[in-house]
């Protein structure tokens, strides 16, 4: 016999409740595990690696970016750089982006990262990729000016199109909005 019978029919109330939605949810079709964001983009073995880029357009980057004077001062070789980029007017020759994990806090787990080189006419321009996420097939990350560590200059949106293939667009400071296709030519990030 049941001492408090006025809490087990709240239970019971409770979990046909949950059961409800629940169900509601898999007859529309939602899916709860694809709504939810994850961090990196998805298992390492699909990512981890090196890959090369091939520019598909570059828009130049609006006037007035809102930086405070101490993170201009960060990264202005960078963004001086990709003035340069954006003055010529050209598309990068091309580039390469290394996905790896990283040691963030000694003892603590690693995180994944990225290193995005654009190569271009005037040179070779490095940013960093942090703070990876994914939903689904889309991929995001900020991008950070001069190290890791640096200022949030940009961020890299793009989409898994198959095993080893991205599409994205990476807005970054000072050279706008660079729209690329990588494809995966080593599953190593080691050169």
């Amino acid at each position: 016999m049941n001492a408090c019978p006025a809490l087990e029919a709240r239970w019971t109330t409770v979990l046909v409740a949950v059961a409800a939605s629940f169900t509601a949810l898999v007859s529309a079709g939602v899916s709860v595990a694809a709504s939810t964001s994850h961090s990196g983009w998805g298992a390492q073995s699909s990512y981890l690696g090196r890959y090369h880029l091939q520019a598909q357009s570059l828009t130049s980057a609006g006037q007035g970016s809102g930086e405070s004077a101490g993170q201009a001062a960060v990264f202005n070789a960078v963004a001086t750089a990709c003035q340069q980029i954006t003055a010529a007017n050209t598309l990068p020759k091309g580039g390469e982006l290394t996905m790896f994990m990283r040691e963030v806090k000694k003892g603590k787990p690693l995180v994944p990262s990225g290193i995005l080189d654009i190569q271009s006419a005037s040179g070779d321009e490095l940013v960093y990729l942090t703070y990876l996420s994914s939903s689904g097939t889309s991929l995001h990350a900020k991008i950070n000016g001069g190290a890791f560590v640096g200022p949030v200059i940009g961020s890299f949106d793009g989409k898994s199109t198959g095993p080893g293939k991205i599409n994205a667009s990476a807005r970054i400071e000072g050279l706008g909005t660079l729209s690329a296709s990588y494809s995966r030519f080593s599953d190593s990030p080691q050169p």
